[in-house]
């Protein structure tokens, strides 16, 4: 038994006792050749698709079958205790809208809608749109960054200059550790008689 349409109410009612229902045939098909007959034609439409275009000598892309619920269709089950599978790539049109009617009756009906997962398609963007002006931003924004009164790029020339740079005058009243221009003191330290003392720190360029 097929569905039936009811275009003055916009609803499309499942066949009583069926447990699968094909997206294609049983709704889209079916509704096509409901749509046909005369007056039918001045009801909004039920459904759109797309796909079906042959993508190789024998393959084709997976049709969807979009209810128009957003012309107020609706898909309402029978009256009756049921649980029913819609087969196919059925989806709304918009997904903010409802696309199944409660019954009528004080029934209890699961609806499924299972889908093609070989049909699903993910959109990959090719680059990240990000321009090479923002790509110098970032890096400008990370070496900015402030971490204990210090900017990252700050602290990575102190730190370099401990690590690796020219030492002046160890042992002695004043003690330097230069940049890798062996000019500009990174990091300048007066030392008590144990050898400690309150560096004074320059990381600017």
């Amino acid at each position: 038994m097929p569905a039936t349409f009811d275009g003055d109410n916009l609803l499309i009612t499942l066949p009583t006792s069926t447990a699968e229902i094909d997206a294609k045939v049983d709704l889209y098909s079916d509704w096509k050749e409901w749509f046909k007959t005369s007056p039918n034609a001045k009801y909004p439409l039920a459904f759109d698709t797309v796909g079906g275009d042959p993508t190789t000598a024998t393959g084709a892309v997976a049709a969807y079958y979009f209810l128009r619920n957003d012309n107020g269709w609706r898909i309402k089950p029978a009256e009756e205790d049921a649980e029913v599978t819609i087969v196919g790539n059925l989806y709304p049109r918009d997904v903010a809208l409802p696309v199944f009617a409660q019954t009528t009756g004080a029934f209890t009906v699961l609806l499924n809608v299972e889908r093609d997962a070989s049909s699903v398609v993910e959109t990959v963007i090719s680059g990240s749109g990000v321009t090479a002006g923002d790509k110098t931003d970032i890096i400008d924004g990370v070496w900015s960054k402030v971490l204990e009164t210090l900017t990252a790029e700050e602290i990575m020339r102190i730190t370099l200059a401990a690590l690796a740079g020219k030492r002046v005058g160890l042992g002695t009243a004043t003690e330097q550790y230069m940049g890798q221009d062996d000019v500009t003191p990174r990091i300048t330290l007066t030392p008590d008689q144990y050898g400690n003392g309150d560096p004074t720190l320059d990381g600017t360029p």
